[in-house]
């Protein structure tokens, strides 16, 4: 079954997401970005769930946004795979 993980449900997605991104620290502070810094900017997650688990096996967050840099190449590598392809450009300056 898949289904949106809403404010409260967020730590349902945080083993998968460990998958994909292994330095993302505990699952509290997890939470606390996606729901208090990400969540307010538009971001939404889905979760595939199965039936003999209660924590999402797969997750996507959606509009993606992904870094740059040498620690994002296997992330950006599994993007590709899933035929993504970079859509838009982020700019961003220091003020």
């Amino acid at each position: 079954m898949i289904q949106e993980l809403h404010a409260g449900a967020t730590n349902l997605a945080y083993q998968a997401m460990l998958e994909l991104r292994p330095n993302i620290g505990p699952e509290s502070v997890f939470v606390d970005h996606v729901d208090k810094v990400l969540r307010p900017e538009g971001y939404r997650l889905v979760g595939f769930f199965v039936e003999a688990d209660v924590n999402a096996v797969a997750v996507a967050g959606f509009h993606l946004d992904s870094g740059v840099g040498p620690d994002r190449t296997d992330a950006h590598r599994l993007y590709f795979s899933k035929r993504m392809r970079i859509s838009a450009f982020h700019f961003s300056r220091p003020v």
